[in-house]
């Protein structure tokens, strides 16, 4: 992930979208499931989603914000 050396992420703008599907695959969450997907955004354009359901929360990691990540087009459409 092109990065600076010592950089540490830290969201300065979220966004709410609906519920998409697991956003941590090798520690997914079903209880988190089914409400929203927080979506975080760092200074250097990286994104972590998170899934929250009633206080319950999946955390992705952090990425390189790229179409590919997630299909875009559905959250969108849900945008809260």
């Amino acid at each position: 992930m092109g990065y600076l050396i010592g950089h540490q992420h830290k969201a300065i703008k979220s966004r709410h979208v609906c519920f998409i599907n697991c956003v941590n695959p090798h520690n997914c969450n079903e209880v988190a499931h089914g409400g929203i997907c927080i979506i975080e955004t760092c200074s250097c354009k990286a994104e972590r989603y998170t899934n929250s359901n009633q206080g319950l929360l999946e955390v992705g990691k952090w990425f390189d914000a790229e179409p590919t990540q997630f299909d875009e087009t559905a959250h969108y459409k849900c945008e809260l």
